[in-house]
């Protein structure tokens, strides 16, 4: 859908900046109230809030540039692929 963005961890739906402030421009140009919760400061603090959530359960990081990145997959190993540590006699 454009204009929404969704949270790839959990699913969560938001709107981006510009799908906010095309929908404030239609509702000026009908002369219809703007409702309280479409707001792009009120959104974009909703995003960040939702994403320091997942931070601190650790399942997304926060780089020094403020960015918010899916943690770097672990190496593979022999256990990725189903093989046992064994110990060889």
């Amino acid at each position: 859908m454009d204009g929404i963005i969704r949270c790839v961890l959990c699913g969560e739906l938001f709107q981006n900046t510009t799908n906010i402030r095309s929908l404030i421009v239609l509702l000026r140009a009908r002369a219809t109230r703007i409702p309280i919760w479409l707001d792009e400061k009120i959104e974009r603090a909703r995003r960040f809030h939702h994403a320091m959530s997942h931070v601190k359960r650790g399942e997304v990081v926060r780089d020094d540039s403020g960015i918010f990145r899916l943690p770097p997959e672990p190496v593979p190993t022999a256990q990725t692929f189903g093989f046992r540590n064994e110990t060889v006699r």
